[in-house]
């Protein structure tokens, strides 16, 4: 399995949608969700994927099209950081996604991420913002 620093400098060189990205990014998801849980890392099920495809003793399913579907990568959002928002500015080539939480003078502003990408990669930036500031967050 990709270490998460691994599969997020695999997102920010990708050059347009990966099955192969997507199945890895729902491999790791598969991990901060083992990890809330509180139990011994010994105990998780052991995801892996092959292309999209995710599977884990008898449990099979095709990963959400992250990288390729803006849509999807929103999702994931909501997933791996639960309670923030997206702010997200895009051109012709460039992107920037952050994530915030809060209204006004109390709101919180995290995970800053720019991207040379044209503005149809807009999900491949979300998903690499995401998983940057899930990985900050782990380590804080």
């Amino acid at each position: 399995m990709r270490k998460l620093e691994e599969l997020i400098a695999e997102l920010e060189k990708a050059e347009g949608p990966s099955l192969d990205l997507d199945g890895a990014i729902e491999v790791q998801v598969r991990r901060f969700e083992a990890a809330a849980t509180g139990l011994d890392e010994m105990h998780w099920a052991k995801w892996q994927h092959y292309g999209n495809h995710v599977f884990e003793g008898g449990t099979e399913y095709d990963a959400e099209h992250f990288t390729g579907s803006l849509d999807a990568a929103v999702a994931l959002v909501d997933r791996v950081l639960p309670g923030w928002r997206i702010r997200s500015e895009h051109g012709d080539n460039y992107s920037m996604v952050e994530f915030v939480r809060g209204w006004g003078a109390h709101k919180e502003i995290l995970g800053i991420a720019t991207s040379e990408r044209p503005d149809d990669q807009i999900a491949l930036c979300v998903c690499a913002a995401t998983l940057r500031t899930k990985l900050a967050q782990e380590e804080a």
